[in-house]
Parts: C-alpha cells; structure tokens; sequence
C-alpha cells in the first residue's frame, strides 16, 4: 500500500510504502489410517501472516496492523473422537520503532467424544451425550522495551484456562453443564496474581409445538491472591417463546438477574432485567405487522455500611429502575409469486 493521503504531503510527510504478507500451507491425506477397525483422519495447516504497521489497502479496510504472526493447526478424528491443537506466536512493532515490542505465545487444545450408540440405550435424560474438555494457555511478555524512549511498563503475563463441559437430549429438548477455571499469573509485579472457577448449567424445553423455555443459571468466583478478596456472582435467565396464534401473534420474554458480593462486604448488589417482544402480524393485509417492544431494568445496592458515629451497621440502599415501551408498524410492498 502507497500513500498517506493529501492531508499529509500538506504537512510535509512524503507518501509511505509498507508490505503485507500471507503464506498458507495445508495438508490433509486423502485417506485415513486404518486403526482397530476405524479410520484415523488427521489434517494440518501452518500459515505465516506478516501487516506493517503503517499498511493500509482498500480492500482490507479495519483490518489487524501491525502484527507479524506464525500459527500451527492440526485436527485429528478418530470414530466419535475428535481433537484440535493450535499453536501460535505473534509479535507487533513490525517496523521496529522505538517503542515496546510485545510477544504473545497462545497454546489450545480441545477433545470432544460424542459416542454413537443408539439413542433407546441411553436414559431418557442423557440421550445422545457429549464431552468436552479445552485446555488453554496464553503467554505475553514485552521483548524489547527502552525506558529512555517509552513509559509504558513491560507486560510479562500467563493466563492459563481449562473447561469441561457435558451436553445430553431429553425427553423435551436438551440441558449441558460446563465448569471453567482459569489462574492469571503477573511476573512484573504490577497486577495482582488471580483464580477464578465458573460453573453454569442450561437447558432447553419445548413443551408441545407454541410453547418453549430455556433455563439457565450460572455461578462466578474470582479470587484476589493479594488482597485476599472474593468476588461471587450468581447469574439467572430464564427465555420464553410463544406462539399465541399461528403465523399471526408470536411472544418472547426474557428475565435476567444478577448478583454480586464481595467477602469484605464492601458490595452487595443485585440487578434485574426483562425484555418482552410482542408480534402481530395483520392476516388480512399481507405485509402488515404490528410490534411491541418493552425493556425493564432494575438495581439494587444492598452493600454493608460501617459508620464510626454509629455502633451498628446499616444497610445503604440504593434503587433504580428504567424502562422503555415502544410501539411499532412495517408495512411491505412487493408480489409475491
């Protein structure tokens, strides 16, 4: 890509010249190898990208500049398991200006088994099973920091995750849990070293043909290692559909709360949400439909107050509530065939 553009040969600056580069390189065997009477199938890709950090062309208008970046990707599939592998490295300041130079080393792997035995030899609630385990690690460091020529402090982190989750049919629809924990280690001394762990289950159920709803609540931990502060947030959702009158009235509602607390008791707050879609569409004038929207929201801040003047603690309450109602038309024009 050439050039800056008039605004800055008006200041002097001469138009800049700077590369972008991608390389790719596949490979998948054409069969598989036979093992234990099913076929082991495996593929990889390697590609190398390389965007100066002053690149600009037309047709790649928002890309990512300034990056160069090497990445390794190998799946294998082996009967009913499947496993995927990335590995990756990238460093920006391609241009190699006085300023930090920032290397990220990003590791992944993810096993999935969903076995194929007939759906009658399962229980009614774990019909048609699935396991997944991830595995994540995501290193960066600055590599090339001058204090003379930069304030910026040095990044020297690792953040490393893990999740397993489990997914099954039931009689009315489907229902998975999944348990996250993650660490975030700083070794600049500048942030605080964390854990957190997550475990959320959901499900979905489809009562009869006009009615479903989908369940869902999930728990937070984080832990501050050098405050010694928990956070905990409980999540609950529960979404709605429908079908009033057939191709004609649809409704939707969603309900959200959330709460969070910290073990020095410094936040107690709770929030709730809900959100109501209402659909008409006109059956004697095709094209013609009526809506409604409506958005409610509402806090709450419980949090424990301790006053030096007052030999109790009280509770600071605090409320707020916001809603939005709006009505709507869409009238459409055409043929139809």
């Amino acid at each position: 890509s050439r050039g800056l553009g008039d605004v800055y040969k008006r200041q002097g600056i001469d138009d800049i010249d700077d590369d972008a580069y991608t390389f790719l390189l596949a490979f998948q065997p054409q069969k598989g190898i036979p093992i234990g009477g099913k076929e082991l199938s495996w593929g990889a890709t390697l590609d190398y990208q390389k965007i100066g950090g002053l690149f600009r062309s037309i047709g790649y208008q928002g890309g990512s500049a300034d990056i160069e970046v090497a990445r390794l990707n190998s799946q294998a599939l082996y009967g009913n398991f499947n496993v995927q592998w990335q590995l990756s490295r990238a460093e920006d300041n391609v241009n190699d200006f006085d300023i930090p130079t920032t290397r990220a080393t990003t590791e992944s792997v993810n096993f999935q088994y969903s076995p194929s035995s007939p759906a009658e030899e399962w229980p009614s609630w774990f019909s048609q099973p699935s396991w997944n385990l991830s595995l994540a690690r995501d290193a960066r460091e600055t590599i090339d920091l001058n204090p003379e020529l930069s304030l910026a402090s040095p990044v020297d982190a690792v953040s490393s995750s893990a999740a397993i989750g489990f997914t099954a049919g039931h009689p009315y629809g489907s229902w998975g849990i999944r348990y996250s924990p993650a660490r975030y280690q700083d070794n600049t001394g500048n942030y605080s070293d964390s854990e957190s762990q997550a475990l959320s289950v959901d499900s979905s159920f489809q009562l009869g043909e006009r009615f479903s709803v989908s369940p869902q609540i999930t728990f937070d931990r984080l832990d501050d290692e050098a405050s010694g502060i928990s956070t905990d947030t409980r999540s609950v959702g529960l979404s709605q559909r429908i079908v009033v009158i057939r191709d004609v009235v649809d409704l939707s509602l969603s309900l959200n709360e959330n709460k969070t607390t910290l073990s020095d008791d410094s936040q107690d707050t709770t929030s709730r949400t809900a959100n109501l879609n209402l659909d008409w569409r006109v059956p004697f004038y095709q094209g013609l439909a009526f809506w409604l929207r409506a958005n409610y929201f509402e806090s709450r801040d419980e949090t424990t107050i301790v006053d030096a003047f007052r030999t109790d603690q009280f509770y600071n309450v605090a409320d707020n509530e916001d809603y939005q109602v709006f009505l709507g038309m869409t009238l459409q024009f055409g043929s139809q065939n």
